[in-house]
C-alpha cells in the first residue's frame, strides 16, 4: 500500500497511526490517481488491476498486492478498507488490527531446567 502511494502521489503518501478501544489504525493516502467507485467494489479481489490501458497495465504489478494484504491483515484478526472519492481524487487505505500490549514475563525461562 505504501509503495503504491508513493508511485501514485505527487506530494507523497500521508501516514497516520492511532490506537483507540482495542484497535490500531494505520492508514496510507495519497492525491494521486484515485479510484473509480465501481473499482472500489472488488479493490481487494484477486487480479483486480486499477488501469486496463496497455502502457500502465506493462507497468502494472499482477493484481495480487491488495489481496494479499487483506488474507495477511485476516490472519492477525484486522480488516482493510479503500476509499476514494473518485478518479483523480486520491484514495486512502486503512487497515484496522487488534492492539495486543505484551508484557514481558518475570519468571524464568521455558529452557531452565
Amino acid at each position: 500500500m505504501l509503495g503504491v502511494s508513493l508511485l501514485r502521489g505527487s506530494d507523497g503518501p500521508v501516514l497516520g497511526v492511532q490506537v483507540h478501544q482495542g484497535q490500531v489504525r494505520l492508514s496510507v493516502g495519497d492525491n494521486g490517481s484515485g479510484i473509480a467507485p465501481e473499482l472500489l467494489l472488488r479493490i481487494f479481489a484477486l487480479f483486480t488491476q486499477a488501469c486496463l490501458r496497455a502502457f500502465w497495465r506493462a507497468q502494472a504489478g499482477l493484481g495480487i498486492g491488495l489481496a494479499l494484504v487483506k488474507h495477511i491483515i485476516a490472519l492477525h484478526g484486522g480488516n482493510v478498507q479503500a476509499h476514494s472519492d473518485g478518479p483523480r481524487l486520491g484514495s486512502e487505505f486503512t487497515v484496522m488490527l487488534p492492539w495486543v500490549s505484551h508484557t514481558p514475563s518475570t519468571s524464568s525461562s521455558d529452557c531452565d531446567s
